[in-house]
């Protein structure tokens, strides 16, 4: 923790060098001091000051940050509540002591500066003394208030990494607001202004040209005073603004964890009574959330038993799927639906949308597909025909389905395939990989009187088939380029013999890290 030390030595160190420095430039340019007066008299004293502000000023904040500095990272790790709530009101209340500090101290230097200078410098005292005096200590407590927001603004700065560490999520009321540092900055600048102008024309000498052209002198260097002064002390509290709306927009929405997650608290003012306020609004969200996350959690489960688990053999055949959904539950399906020895159904779709609604329906469709297949002697256009009339009452407007759908008879060695705005299957053949040709037809539930139509393919002369959803050909790389059709099909004529795990593999290598835009579902059937 010697560090915070040396960052409040170097604090006090240059504030002091900046209040010298104002202090002389006003003896020689508003009150036309000789620098006989100011080396002999004026910057003695005012460094003597300086010297007893550094010590003052050191010492005190050692003094109320002694529990800071005694403590290291493991044994904050060991506080329990209360010890933390009583380090985070030390720390976040340092900037508002030190400020009151600032004042009376800064306040009782200045008396005893001109009461120096009425017993030791001053031969006689007049009126015009009196009030040179009066307006210059009127000046001074104006700098001092500049010299006591700034050292009130980088204690604060110095603290919040420290603050963050204690990982306080909540502030009781505001201690510091930005509103009265607007004010106090405000007047402070206004009446260094006022003073230094009233002192020039009360101690008028030469002409009015002269006159305005030291008020515009001073008027520049005051107004460089102002912006820094207002530089360091505000920009930083907006600064401070920017980084907490840069990590609000980090919290990615897809990720549960993160989107509960709290900011530290690390300031007194309003955007600190914003932050706790934010944290308590997230703890009542994540209450509200609980019982939905349970809810995700059981239809997460519903859903995974829905699907196949495990691959299958069917006679010379080796079949599995999987299916990827981007959040805890997912639109995508597929399934395989042994009839006999000799023939299996296989149904791969995706329903529009994400979620808990793609989900519902998605449970809908394996349902009616079960039961269908299982049920009655039909082609799979006959079937798609049935589902969209079914489906039509059910969904939406903006709701659809997309369903692929096949009968493999292996005492024919055929495929019967017909679908509903899938995409088209990927095909491995004796020379060559191609996707199936197949008519172009409306999802279901878009059209009532849209007609189905049927593909056959002659098993003999093919390796294995790939059924897939969209999810895989839509997946982007860091340089938001699409997976698409042609990468699949050079992909999968070199890994069509692989499970169907180890082919989606090329997805999560491609993306490169980056979110996975949809579900992915595939199911892969080779013939061995």
């Amino acid at each position: 923790m010697n560090k915070i030390k040396q960052k409040f030595l170097w604090l006090y160190f240059f504030v002091g060098l900046e209040g010298i420095a104002f202090v002389e430039f006003q003896n020689l340019f508003v009150h036309n001091a000789t620098w006989e007066y100011i080396l002999k008299y004026n910057l003695p004293f005012v460094t003597f000051q300086n010297v007893i502000f550094l010590i003052v000023y050191y010492f005190y904040t050692v003094h109320q940050l002694k529990e800071l500095l005694n403590l290291n990272q493991n044994k904050l790790n060991t506080f329990n509540k209360f010890e933390r709530t009583k380090l985070f009101n030390k720390l976040v209340d340092f900037p508002f002591k030190i400020f009151k500090f600032s004042v009376l101290f800064m306040t009782f230097l200045a008396v005893m500066f001109h009461i120096y200078e009425l017993v030791f410098v001053i031969d006689s005292v007049s009126k015009d003394i009196l009030i040179s005096i009066f307006l210059s200590f009127l000046r001074e407590q104006s700098l001092a208030m500049i010299l006591t927001l700034t050292i009130t603004a980088f204690s604060a700065k110095i603290l919040r990494p420290y603050i963050t560490k204690i990982k306080f999520s909540s502030l009781e009321k505001i201690h510091f607001s930005i509103e009265k540092k607007v004010y106090l900055i405000f007047f402070s600048l206004l009446f260094i202004y006022i003073t230094d102008i009233s002192w020039l024309v009360y101690k008028l000498n030469g002409s009015i040209v002269e006159l305005v052209l030291e008020i515009g002198f001073i008027i520049i260097v005051l107004l460089i005073l102002s912006i820094v002064t207002i530089k360091l002390t505000l920009i930083d509290s907006l600064s401070y603004i920017k980084e907490i709306a840069d990590n609000l927009s980090l919290l990615n929405k897809n990720d549960r964890h993160a989107l509960h997650s709290s900011l530290p608290v690390t300031s007194s003012d309003e955007i600190g009574y914003l932050l706790g306020n934010f944290n308590h609004l997230q703890l009542q969200i994540k209450d509200l959330y609980k019982e939905i996350d349970e809810e995700l959690k059981i239809a997460y489960n519903v859903q995974k038993n829905l699907l196949p688990r495990i691959s299958c053999s069917f006679g010379e055949l080796v079949i599995d799927g999987v299916s990827k959904p981007v959040k805890e539950v997912g639109g995508d399906f597929f399934d395989i639906i042994k009839i006999n020895d000799h023939k299996i159904w296989i149904i791969i779709g995706d329903v529009s949308g994400k979620g808990i609604p793609a989900a519902l329906f998605m449970s809908v469709m394996i349902g009616l597909a079960r039961g269908k297949i299982q049920r009655e002697v039909c082609s799979p256009a006959q079937l798609l025909n049935e589902f969209n009339q079914l489906l039509i009452p059910m969904l939406s407007e903006d709701t659809y389905v997309t369903v692929g759908l096949g009968c493999i008879d292996l005492d024919k060695q055929r495929l019967t395939y017909a679908s509903a705005g899938h995409v088209p299957p990927i095909i491995k053949g004796k020379d060559k990989v191609s996707f199936l040709e197949q008519t172009s037809s409306f999802p279901l539930g878009i059209d009532p009187f849209e007609s189905y139509a049927n593909v056959e393919i002659n098993l003999e002369q093919i390796k294995s088939i790939l059924f897939f959803s969209d999810g895989i050909l839509e997946q982007w790389n860091k340089d938001k380029q699409l997976f698409g059709f042609e990468r699949l099909q050079e992909y999968y004529e070199s890994n069509w013999y692989k499970e169907v795990d180890d082919i989606l593999n090329i997805i999560d290598v491609y993306s490169e890290n980056s979110p996975i835009m949809d579900d992915i579902t595939a199911v892969n059937v080779r013939i061995v």
